[in-house]
């Protein structure tokens, strides 16, 4: 699961990018499409791991988030309506970095579908978050660490 996990995370940076560096938002539309796509099987990729590693016993909660993140992917690519994205409200955002270099971001506004998918998303990191805890509360000191600090880098925007 871990090499699952792994190229997963590197299909959605590659994705990311090419959001990155898109000139204009209707390439970055594109691109931020391929990343919302591949996100759920990244969830995926990573609870599975999670749940294998600490050796989490009931799979009703990872089944059933299995199978909301492939019907998420799935409408991802299927559906190109408002739902998914809209695609006439532009969000270009800016960043001033160090040394004042700029960088500029081309996107679009989530629709309802994807909003919800992010919530979803959101929900299982806190189920991740969960299953840690109670890995560490169960006497795994030493495993903790391995989850611990990428939790953290996400939590703060690094990829």
């Amino acid at each position: 699961m871990m090499a699952l996990t792994a190229f997963s995370v590197s299909v959605y940076a590659a994705f990311c990018v090419g959001l990155y560096n898109a000139q204009s938002v209707a390439q970055g539309a594109y691109w931020q499409k391929l990343a919302v796509t591949v996100t759920p099987l990244l969830m995926i990729c990573l609870m599975w791991f999670i749940v294998f590693y600490t050796r989490y016993r009931s799979k009703f909660l990872p089944i059933f988030l299995t199978l909301v993140g492939l019907v998420f992917s799935g409408y991802q690519i299927y559906d190109h309506s408002e739902l998914t994205f809209l695609l006439d409200q532009s969000s270009v955002k800016s960043m001033l970095l160090p040394f004042n270099f700029t960088v500029t971001y081309y996107e679009v506004m989530p629709g309802i579908a994807t909003q919800i998918q992010l919530v979803v998303g959101s929900l299982a990191y806190f189920y991740f978050l969960g299953l840690l805890i109670r890995f560490i509360w169960k006497g795994h000191k030493q495993g903790w660490r391995l989850f611990f600090w990428p939790a953290v880098g996400d939590s703060c925007g690094i990829e």
